[in-house]
């Protein structure tokens, strides 16, 4: 079975629902972890079948602001698109006992002109930025540099940078077989490559969650 790390759909092949569903919201684009535009996933999607449908990029709603902006083309007939973040909240000075420390709260329906929830996860995506820095920093420290992988302007860009973008290019750069090989040899809690996060806790991310109009789930 592959893991949650696996890069599962949009790596060279349509995306399939799960079953007959026609609901999916819990997926990624390239503004975090994903590895398809937002135009393109959710394009997948609807040919998939999915009907009501939510981007839910960590920290981030630039996804579905660019699907909803003035001139932006329009959705599928039938197509519900709903406002959606994953927030990957803190745990570890909590009496939890979580992989990694972290706790994924999925806020769905979140009000995307909320400028208090907007600073909340650009928070979050400035303290993402400082660990992906980092990271690339301690994989030249141990032999397995991914600077001349890493996509083109990715270090300049607003996206919330994560794990799997630095597991596709370990891949990329031969270090690593799989994304699934790369977390679980190098990047994974307590290996030569990790570097722990910092950000919001999960009270902190269901409050905001709230307070922006959205319900809170757990993701993983």
């Amino acid at each position: 079975m592959a893991g949650r790390h696996a890069p599962g759909a949009g790596s060279g092949t349509e995306i399939d629902a799960p079953g007959d569903a026609a609901a999916d919201i819990h997926t990624h684009t390239l503004r975090s972890d994903g590895v398809l535009e937002p135009p393109e996933l959710l394009r997948q999607a609807y040919a998939a079948g999915i009907r009501l449908f939510a981007i839910a990029d960590h920290d981030n709603l630039a996804a579905y602001r660019e699907l909803t902006a003035p001139g932006a083309d329009p959705l599928p007939e039938g197509l519900d698109l709903v406002p959606a973040v994953e927030i990957n909240a803190v745990t570890r000075d909590l009496d939890l006992d979580l992989p990694e420390g972290e706790l994924h709260v999925l806020g769905i329906g979140v009000d995307p002109s909320d400028d208090a929830f907007e600073a909340a996860i650009a928070a979050q995506r400035g303290a993402r930025r400082l660990r992906f820095t980092a990271t690339v920093v301690r994989l030249r420290d141990i032999g397995v540099p991914v600077d001349a992988h890493l996509p083109e302007g990715v270090m300049e860009s607003d996206d919330a940078l994560g794990r799997p973008t630095l597991a596709r290019a370990l891949v990329a750069a031969g270090h690593a077989e799989s994304v699934e090989d790369a977390f679980r040899r190098i990047l994974g809690h307590g290996l030569p490559g990790y570097v722990p996060r910092t950000g919001m806790g999960p009270v902190e991310a269901i409050r905001a969650i709230r307070a922006a109009g959205g319900l809170a789930s757990i993701a993983h």
